[in-house]
């Protein structure tokens, strides 16, 4: 069911991501599930697969190639000493995710903007990339909440969310989706959108700021 017809409501953390783990398996690129046999490792769908050569295909192994820097940074920053052992099955690393990336947002896109602009190609004539953004949203199933993704503007006129901590509300939030569907399903609203390296130039100030979430 669409997060547009559910109810304002807090984050519940059984609701949300427990009990979606032990759902089944999700695509690691779009979220949706894959499997229903929760020991099923996490996998991608056939439609992201990535066989053939596509924007989404380059956007989508981008999009990867990120989140997985982003967790190693946060492991070895000591995010995850108190789970660690969870990764040793599929469930817990479903559940490990949704706690490493927890309140991560913003550090993503400060810890990020370079890989964004080298993996993507920005400026390269040859890359399908037009522009990203850095977008502040209030998500739509919970109450208050605000988050913050990238949007890849593509030069095709299309534009996708990769979203690299949006997994902390569960495991069936997608690391990329086309930003027409993310928006009608995931957004009350945008609270702001700004170029790609905003969040960096605010500096140490900010970072400090950020971990504070």
């Amino acid at each position: 069911m669409s997060t547009r017809n559910r109810p304002l409501r807090d984050f519940n953390e059984l609701q949300d991501f427990l009990l979606p783990a032990l759902a089944g398996s999700y695509c690691e690129i779009c979220g949706v599930r894959v499997t229903t046999d929760a020991s099923d490792w996490d996998l991608r769908c056939p439609a992201h697969s990535f066989v053939g050569l596509t924007e989404e295909m380059f956007v989508g192994a981008c999009a990867y190639r990120m989140q997985n820097i982003f967790r190693e940074h946060l492991i070895a920053l000591g995010r995850e000493s108190d789970y660690s052992l969870m990764r040793y099955s599929a469930v817990g690393e479903r559940l490990a995710d949704c706690r490493i990336f927890k309140n991560m947002c913003i550090y993503s896109l400060w810890h990020l903007a370079s890989c964004a602009r080298r993996f993507l190609l920005l400026g390269n004539p040859l890359s399908p990339v037009e522009e990203v953004f850095e977008v502040e949203i209030a998500t739509h199933a919970y109450l208050s909440y605000k988050h913050h993704l990238f949007v890849v503007a593509m030069r095709s006129g299309v534009a996708y969310a990769l979203d690299i901590t949006g997994v902390q509300f569960g495991p069936g939030w997608p690391l990329l989706k086309e930003w027409s569907a993310y928006r009608a399903e995931r957004v009350l609203r945008v609270l702001g959108c700004w170029p790609l390296g905003t969040q960096r130039r605010l500096g140490e100030f900010g970072r400090k700021r950020w971990w504070m979430r």
